[in-house]
């Protein structure tokens, strides 16, 4: 049996691993273009691993300007 090892990382996870998250959470998948789309213009990015799985993710989005 392995130990549970959780990670904080500052980056993007993959568009696989986003739209497994969304998955599993219940938002189901988007488009894989969407989603990379989305990712890449998402202004800051955290996720957290359970070794070498996506358990969780957070992200700051905005229009670079007033709002995020």
């Amino acid at each position: 049996m392995t130990e549970n090892e959780f990670r904080v990382y500052l980056d993007a996870p993959s568009v696989d691993e986003f739209n497994t998250l969304r998955e599993l959470i219940g938002w189901g998948s988007i488009d894989s273009e969407m989603a990379h789309m989305s990712l890449d213009n998402s202004l800051f990015h955290v996720t957290i691993k359970n070794n070498t799985q996506l358990v969780a993710m957070g992200r700051i989005v905005g229009d670079g300007a007033m709002y995020f």
